[in-house]
């Protein structure tokens, strides 16, 4: 009796030990297209304003100089973010799609 009870139990246990190891599905789980393209569109949008702001400045105006850099902190801290959040191959390719495509919109 007493090994079968010790049975159930171990069983029981390597059940429960099974079930607890599928639920941690966030490794597994793809970012949807819907945010991608939105954090594409954001670093591109940022790196425009650094490309106008540039532009500015060759033609003299100083104060655009400086604003670009402010622009290019901002598209640098991004940049890094986004580079964490899209780790795996899948997103990476996904991000880099919608990149191109919001580059198109940069004015």
């Amino acid at each position: 009796m007493k090994i079968s009870n010790i049975l159930i139990a171990t069983v029981l246990l390597f059940s429960f030990g099974l079930n607890s190891c599928g639920e941690d599905t966030n490794e597994n789980e793809t970012i949807d297209n819907t945010t991608i393209v939105k954090d594409a569109k954001k670093l591109v949008d940022l790196q425009c304003k650094v490309m106008q702001l540039v532009g500015k400045a060759k033609g003299g105006d100083s104060e655009a100089l400086m604003e670009s850099e402010k622009f290019n902190t901002e598209a640098e801290k991004v940049s890094r973010e986004l580079k964490e959040k899209y780790t795996t191959q899948e997103d990476q390719e996904r991000f880099a799609k919608a990149y191109e495509e919001a580059l198109g919109d940069c004015n």
